[in-house]
């Protein structure tokens, strides 16, 4: 009896061990959807002037391009929900660093954020989405990429 108790244990050990390993690999991939200060993970957009709309989603260092594309998109739907013309796209890894212990010393560890940028001018109307513009001032580069783009892009002018 005691011989089948231990077979049927490891038995739901390995069952177990597959099942959270798939869930693991599952939600590793897996991209926020909020809005970003430029550094946490999520997306920024700014209207310029001429009714453009740039758009930067930060992803974490496990999003997937197809994911990043996916909420890139969503809220690019949220601003145009009768659709939108993209006017240019840029995929870009943000190379950093940071500090952890390892072997009661500090190291330097390399890190990849992946980055999806553009910008978009939707078809019909275009929805008033509270938060967009208070998200964006806090980033400096980003308000100066949404001025750069307006400023060296006919599309949106």
């Amino acid at each position: 009896m005691l011989g089948f108790k231990a077979k049927e244990m490891r038995r739901l050990f390995y069952v177990v061990t597959k099942l959270a390993l798939f869930a693991a690999l599952l939600t590793g991939c897996s991209v926020a959807y909020q809005p970003s200060n430029g550094v946490k993970e999520g997306y920024q957009d700014f209207m310029l002037p001429s009714g453009c709309i740039v758009l930067t989603y930060v992803g974490n260092g496990r999003a997937t391009a197809s994911a990043l594309q996916e909420v890139w998109q969503r809220r690019a739907t949220e601003w145009c929900p009768t659709g939108f013309d993209i006017v240019s796209m840029n995929r870009d890894i943000r190379h950093g660093s940071m500090v952890s212990p390892v072997g009661g010393g500090d190291a330097r560890l390399g890190t990849q954020t992946p980055v999806l940028s553009g910008v978009f001018k939707c078809m019909g109307g275009i929805e008033h989405i509270s938060g967009s513009v208070q998200a964006s001032e806090q980033d400096r580069k980003f308000i100066q990429l949404a001025a750069d783009i307006w400023s060296n892009n006919p599309s949106c002018g």
